[in-house]
């Protein structure tokens, strides 16, 4: 199909400018300056472009090694909401809008500051958390934006808003949140997320999704990691989307990707069939996505700020 020919010959050409040593990209500073850039978690070079456009069950368009192993960054903050509806649907948090200090006491939710905290604050990026985690202060992702990610300033600590009011990209702070699921799950999330989601949809089992040498908490007498909701210090790991009918056909041509984010393309089809019997959890999904975006869309990404810097929102949350 020349189309389709065309747009793969375009994604080929237009590979991200990042090199392809990750490690080095990272300890050069990309992100942030020493000693703050240090790499907690595993870390590999990734690969070239490279995808496949499936329709009816069968590949229809392929490019590059699509068995490359790729971490993916931030794609696990969609898996942390995934668990965060899990837990909601199970009874784990009550409501989005409860104060996140009223089931997880790890002294991460304490004072007037970060005891003030919800679950929506947390998944929206609003929480303006306060803290180091794993030895990660959140000053390190203060003033962050993404328009000029790699170039811009930031680090600096900023006068805090009430939570709730200001939207910041930090990563920090969303792997605060997933140590907070962590604690209401009393169970490793990768475990969690291989039984309620992979294996429902039919992904492989051999994926990987992990955190920090740092991240080892202890939970009813057990060590066990918190995952990272991203790769900018490491982590993440790799998986292959399989299962029946037409993903059991495209196997053969399945991308291998990583940075815990694996089968994003096989969650945007399926993650509403592996959970059949929470109508009401998906439901809920569904009218907390149809509600008005606390940010604006820029070029197709829901970004705060134009692209990507730090928002105060105001009533309206506009």
């Amino acid at each position: 199909m020349p189309a389709l020919d065309e747009a793969a010959s375009y994604a080929l050409a237009h590979e991200t400018p990042w090199p392809r040593d990750l490690r080095a990209h990272i300890e050069a500073g990309f992100f942030e300056a020493p000693p703050h850039n240090e790499i907690l978690g595993p870390i590999r070079p990734r690969g070239g472009p490279n995808g496949l456009v499936m329709r009816g069950g069968r590949a229809i368009a392929k490019w590059g090694d699509t068995r490359q192993v790729d971490f993916t960054f931030s794609v696990a903050k969609s898996y942390l909401s995934l668990l965060a509806g899990i837990a909601v649907a199970d009874g784990l948090i009550r409501e989005l809008d409860e104060q996140v200090a009223a089931t997880v006491q790890d002294g991460g939710f304490e004072g007037p500051h970060n005891g003030a905290i919800t679950w929506r604050h947390l998944l929206q990026q609003t929480s303006e958390w306060e803290g180091t985690l794993f030895g990660k202060s959140d000053v390190i992702d203060r003033n962050r934006n993404l328009a000029v990610e790699g170039k811009g300033r930031k680090g600096d600590a900023r006068l805090l808003q009430s939570p709730g009011t200001f939207w910041e990209y930090n990563d920090v702070r969303v792997n605060r949140l997933a140590l907070a699921l962590l604690h209401r799950f009393r169970r490793p999330l990768p475990e969690v997320f291989a039984e309620r989601i992979m294996q429902p949809i039919g992904a492989s089992a051999d994926w990987t999704w992990q955190g920090y040498r740092t991240s080892v908490v202890e939970i009813d007498g057990r060590s066990i990691e918190s995952v990272s909701g991203g790769s900018h210090w490491g982590g993440g790991g790799g998986d292959r989307c399989r299962g029946p009918g037409a993903h059991r056909a495209a196997d053969a041509a399945a991308r291998r990707v990583g940075g815990a984010a694996a089968a994003a393309r096989c969650l945007d089809r399926r993650v509403a069939d592996a959970v059949p019997a929470q109508s009401e959890l998906r439901a809920a999904v569904v009218a907390e996505h149809r509600a008005p975006p606390l940010c604006p869309r820029v070029g197709g990404e829901l970004l705060c700020g134009g692209g990507g810097r730090q928002h105060h929102l105001g009533r309206s949350g506009e």
